[in-house]
């Protein structure tokens, strides 16, 4: 017979940009609906953790005090602790953070050392086809955001054709991926 373990895996679920400033963008609209959902329908094993981070302070910490709020419960019951992370845990970048991320590089190498699996989820690449149509220096930021990506164990692209324009993308660049790295899709909804 099997023995469930008895500290189960968490998911380690950015959601940064919703903790800090909820942009109201079409990102946050999917990044909320993806927690509530796993939150209501939790794999048997695993935890989920909602998680943040800022540019000026190293590493990421629970996000406990905004899921809270979001529940509509006091948000002073739980602190904000730091993330503690073993082996077979798993992250997951699942809101658009391209400046926090890039801060984050060296917590995201120790994590992935200590075993945990480190993906994120990628929407476009529009800064980078179409830097015209956004602000100055947002095709640089968002360069600096998928070098850090391209370090960890894999993406997780809303299409087929986002997931091939990711890899064509560093492809043309020179900078191979990692060998095991894994481009995964999904459909939005």
């Amino acid at each position: 017979s099997i023995v469930p373990s008895p500290c189960p895996r968490q998911v380690l679920v950015d959601v940064s940009e919703l903790v800090q400033r909820d942009s109201r963008s079409g990102i946050q609209r999917v990044v909320r609906a993806t927690l509530h959902e796993w939150l209501r329908n939790t794999p048997t094993g695993y935890r989920i953790e909602p998680v943040y981070a800022t540019e000026g302070e190293p590493g990421y910490r629970y996000a406990r005090r905004f899921v809270l709020s979001s529940l509509g419960c006091p948000d002073n019951v739980l602190r904000d602790d730091p993330v503690s992370y073993r082996a077979g845990d798993h992250f997951i970048g699942l809101d658009l953070q391209p400046a926090v991320v890039p801060a984050q590089r060296e917590y995201f190498r120790a994590m992935r050392r200590a075993g945990v699996d480190v993906r994120f989820v990628v929407y476009d690449l529009l800064p980078i086809h179409l830097p015209h149509c956004f602000f100055e220096g947002a095709a640089a930021t968002m360069q600096a955001w998928l070098d850090v990506v391209g370090e960890s164990d894999g993406v997780i692209a809303i299409s087929r054709s986002v997931a091939q324009e990711f890899r064509e993308w560093f492809e043309r660049r020179g900078t191979p991926l990692p060998p095991a790295f894994k481009t995964d899709w999904f459909h939005l909804g």
